[in-house]
């Protein structure tokens, strides 16, 4: 078990620690080597904000700080708690077709950038195994994600026009913490029964952007949502617009999405994939 719960929880006395979101008087306002020089934008990814699940394997990981149904910042190894503010800096719609667990271990294969066309994968056909399903499956996913088809209900399993998609949608914000300009900037991702919600939000954001304002001037507040389907209950984030942002905010996310348009960032199947999942989540 990581033992890292005091960095944030520790008021500075009796351990030696001060908490990250105290800077100590011994440093100054600014250095002119940090120790970091080395080190380029192909050496780093984005950091994420993960809405924590039962199984996620965080809760052992950092066992007493990592909690289900709180976020939790992945650069950090932080929690976020139930609710948190952001400013949303770029919106993006990201497509995954992941090779089912059950098969190999999963794993990517094919990768859509702009959930139009494929970075990766393209027009080629993908055999795989489904864990119910005796007969192997042919994944198409031709010369871009709408020819492929597989973003609709039906493509993970011909034989069930109900099945999952065979590839998963991911809307996708790159985004900055007003309350914790040190954890920023992070991406916040939203996919499967999260994506219902993800469109409400799309929907507000698209508003403001007919008006002619930028996204990244806006303040919103994310939170749980508890979602339940027979026995199984799980939560998925949820979206409040709460106004705009004050100008030294807007400064800032403004800089991000100038330094930050191509910045990349890590995908985990669990947390994605809705074929072969038993975890609705």
């Amino acid at each position: 078990m990581a033992k890292t719960t005091e960095l944030v929880t520790t008021n500075g006395s009796g351990n030696g620690l001060i908490p990250f979101d105290s800077v100590p008087d011994y440093l100054p306002a600014t250095v002119k080597h940090t120790g970091m020089e080395a080190m380029g934008k192909d050496d780093y990814k984005t950091p994420r904000i993960i809405l924590l699940q039962g199984l996620s394997p965080e809760l052992k990981t950092f066992e007493g700080l990592a909690k289900s149904d709180n976020f939790w910042h992945t650069g950090m190894n932080v929690p976020l708690g139930t609710e948190f503010e952001f400013v949303p800096v770029i919106a993006s719609k990201r497509v995954i077709l992941w090779r089912p667990r059950s098969d190999q271990n999963g794993g990517i294969l094919a990768f859509s950038k702009d959930g139009k066309n494929w970075d990766s994968g393209a027009n080629q056909k993908f055999t795989v195994k489904l864990k119910d399903r005796k007969e192997l499956v042919a994944w198409d996913t031709g010369k871009n994600v709408l020819s492929s088809k597989l973003t609709e209900f039906g493509t993970s399993n011909p034989d069930e026009p109900q099945s999952a998609p065979a590839a998963s949608v991911v809307y996708e914000y790159l985004v900055y913490l007003p309350s914790y300009p040190e954890l920023s900037p992070c991406v916040l991702g939203i996919s499967k029964t999260g994506l219902p919600n993800g469109r409400s939000f799309n929907t507000s954001l698209a508003m403001i952007s007919r008006m002619g304002r930028p996204i990244s001037s806006l303040k919103i507040s994310c939170f749980v949502e508890q979602l339940s389907k027979g026995n199984d209950k799980w939560t998925v984030p949820k979206f409040l617009p709460l106004g705009y942002v004050t100008k030294d905010v807007y400064d800032a996310t403004s800089k991000i999405a100038e330094s930050y348009s191509d910045y990349q960032t890590e995908y985990k199947q669990e947390e994605t994939a809705a074929v072969d999942d038993a975890i609705p989540f």
